[in-house]
């Protein structure tokens, strides 16, 4: 926003989103002063320019909504500056965020008016007024809604009531005259900030403190909207008649020049609506027999944007399979599909992996961490015992042995031996042990001399790791 009359300051927030080719569709809310502002303020020009913000997820398709003056909405190409007007909103909105479901708001500019925006003609809808009087609006990838009040303070915004709740102060103080703007796309919230014609610094925006860590000088004046899509910051300045597109660096704020516009300054830019999420963000398959599948545990992919979604690969990593897929090429606006993972371990010890979906969303690719133990098939424990020392001619108390079944199926051909002077003396354990179950084989010592005595507890079954050994060791007295 930009601040150029103590009663009509000119605030816009714009937000921009990339598309996979590098371009981005955006709509930009810009509000240029209408006659009876203009009485009050000079002509828009770089010096007297609105506050840009941008608050959507962004998509892959080039697509993104704009906020222009006079209240004009649509859609601008962000590699070119073309803009594509579809409506008016018919009143200055402070920004503009994307809520859940892909659907978008804003909120009226020093006002407390909060509305959602028809996507098709820019039309409002008042859902109702809220305790702050908007100078910012912003959403973060999640749906999650933001507004700032004149001090900075952030807000969360409910986009069902309008109601907001504190979450605290950014430490930032508002230039006399100002222009701001935000971004969002990522779980990241960027604001820039300057004096108008200073140049804009970039900060993050801690959304659980409200706190601002400042990143940095973008080296370029009155940013007023920005957005964050397929791995970059995009920024548009708030001036008029000609305004500029940047890249911007999120680790040091240096901003690179994409192309200009005529269009206006920009107000508020939301990406056109490609977004998605996957839940769970992580499946531990736990303990799994070598060589065996895993019970299938299900992924959901969800729409949450405003255009289909074009799905080309869902990949599991090694030792991971997709046993199902409902997921097809494409998912409609608001649906899900399902995948199901299953673990296949190839050797005994931990296994990480990542399930990836890869489409046209703002968030691609959408990663799963994925994580199970490969166990042996059977197990002899322990893996080693020492008897205490035993008179010669003596018997040493036994020592239980415990093979387990780790298979999903019945170990078979279960069959023990030792050498003396080890002996087996009882066992629980017969010519086959069910699955995931346990059996017990107990062996003594009798030492025969004044010696130590080595040996071999060897169980031979169905399993692939056969034979299991524990090793004996003993000494006569």
């Amino acid at each position: 926003m930009t601040s150029v009359h103590p009663q009509g300051r000119n605030f816009h927030s714009r937000r921009f989103s990339p598309t996979l080719s590098g371009l981005a569709l955006f709509t930009i809310l810009f509000t240029l002063t209408t006659s009876s502002v203009q009485a009050q303020m000079p002509t828009p020009t770089a010096s007297s320019q609105r506050k840009g913000r941008a608050n959507a997820p962004t998509e892959p398709v080039s697509d993104a909504y704009v906020f222009f003056g006079s209240d004009n909405f649509g859609t601008m190409d962000l590699s070119t500056g073309t803009f594509t007007q579809s409506g008016s909103t018919g009143s200055l909105l402070a920004g503009i965020g994307v809520g859940p479901g892909g659907s978008l708001y804003g909120g009226a500019f020093e006002s407390n008016t909060f509305y959602q925006i028809n996507l098709q003609n820019g039309n409002l809808t008042t859902i109702g007024t809220s305790g702050i009087d908007y100078y910012e609006l912003a959403s973060t990838l999640d749906g999650a809604l933001f507004g700032f009040d004149q001090d900075l303070n952030l807000y969360s915004v409910d986009p069902t009531t309008a109601s907001v709740t504190l979450i605290g102060s950014t430490g930032l103080s508002l230039p006399s005259p100002f222009v701001i703007g935000t971004s969002t796309g990522t779980s990241t919230l960027y604001f820039t900030m300057c004096k108008t014609n200073s140049n804009s610094t970039l900060y993050s925006i801690d959304t659980g403190t409200g706190a601002a860590t400042e990143i940095g000088s973008t080296g370029v004046p009155n940013l007023g909207a920005l957005v964050f899509e397929n791995g970059a910051l995009y920024a548009g300045s708030a001036t008029s008649p000609s305004s500029s597109i940047y890249t911007l660096d999120s680790s040091t704020g240096q901003a690179t020049l994409v192309t200009t516009t005529t269009s206006g300054a920009f107000w508020g830019l939301a990406a056109y609506g490609v977004t998605a999420t996957v839940t769970p963000a992580s499946l531990s398959f736990g303990d799994q027999a070598v060589n065996t599948v895993s019970a299938a545990k299900k992924v959901t992919l969800k729409n949450t944007g405003t255009v289909t979604i074009d799905i080309s690969s869902i990949t599991p990593s090694a030792d991971f399979e997709i046993s199902t897929n409902t997921c097809g090429t494409t998912l409609a606006v608001g649906k899900t599909c399902k995948a199901g993972v299953t673990f296949t371990p190839t050797q005994v010890g931990a296994a990480t992996g990542t399930l990836t979906f890869s489409d046209n969303a703002s968030s691609s690719p959408q990663t799963v961490a994925l994580s199970g133990t490969g166990e042996a098939q059977a197990t002899l424990t322990p893996s080693s015992y020492t008897f205490p020392k035993t008179k010669v001619g003596k018997t040493s108390a036994a020592h239980s042995f415990t093979l387990k079944n780790n298979l999903p199926t019945t170990l078979t051909g279960v069959a023990f031996s030792t050498a003396a002077p080890f002996a087996v003396s009882t066992s629980t354990c017969g010519t086959t042990l069910d699955s995931k179950k346990s059996c017990t084989i107990s062996v003594t010592f009798s030492p025969t001399s004044e010696e130590t005595f080595t040996g071999t507890l060897t169980v031979n079954d169905s399993a692939n790791d056969s034979p299991q050994t524990s090793s004996l060791s003993g000494t006569g007295d």
